[in-house]
């Protein structure tokens, strides 16, 4: 059915105060999903519980973006609004860190994709092997996410780590850059 959307709440079995239990049931509701709130048309939410994998030919459907931060994308429960005004809520695995490029939803007219936004991100560009080897260490000493892009070491920022660099005697730029952390596609 184009322009329909899976629905899917997840309620499990709670205890109340007094004892009292309370049995809610998993169920499915399959409604049309609008663009706009016009007269009596609810727009519902699309739920997302896994990231698409499949790849198909790009140009047969419409983009839809959820453009995110590197913080954004960690959250693996949120409520998120796309460029074209759809509400998504995430519901993925505990740890799921979302990439750009990730496909979040796709039905016959369009696909939602995760897009990262620029941020502010401290670049390192150390001269020597040395240099980046204890760039590295002390990043990683800090418990600071890493990212690395042509030759250039990347942190988010924060002014913590701007004086930890000023103090450590690196040399730095800050750019506003797409950050992802140099674990992101190893797993």
């Amino acid at each position: 059915m184009s322009g329909d959307y899976l629905l899917k709440y997840t309620i499990s079995s709670r205890r109340c105060k007094g004892n009292q239990d309370l049995d809610f049931t998993a169920f499915s509701h399959k409604s049309r999903l609008p663009h706009s709130t016009a007269g009596n048309e609810k727009t519902l939410m699309i739920i997302v519980e896994n990231i698409i994998s499949e790849k198909l030919d790009e140009s047969v459907l419409a983009k839809d973006a959820v453009p995110l931060t590197w913080e954004g994308r960690r959250k693996c429960r949120q409520r998120l609004t796309t460029t074209e005004g759809r509400e998504i809520g995430l519901a993925l695995p505990t740890g799921t860190i979302l990439h750009p490029g990730d496909v979040l939803y796709r039905n016959e007219q369009f696909e939602i994709v995760v897009e990262g936004l620029p941020e502010k991100v401290l670049v390192l560009r150390p001269q020597t092997r040395r240099a980046f080897g204890i760039a590295c260490y002390q990043i990683g000493n800090l418990h600071r996410p890493i990212g690395f892009c042509g030759g250039a070491i990347l942190i988010p920022y924060e002014p913590v780590l701007e004086n930890q660099m000023d103090r450590l005697g690196f040399e730095y730029t800050i750019e506003e850059l797409v950050f992802t952390h140099a674990a992101a596609r190893c797993h």
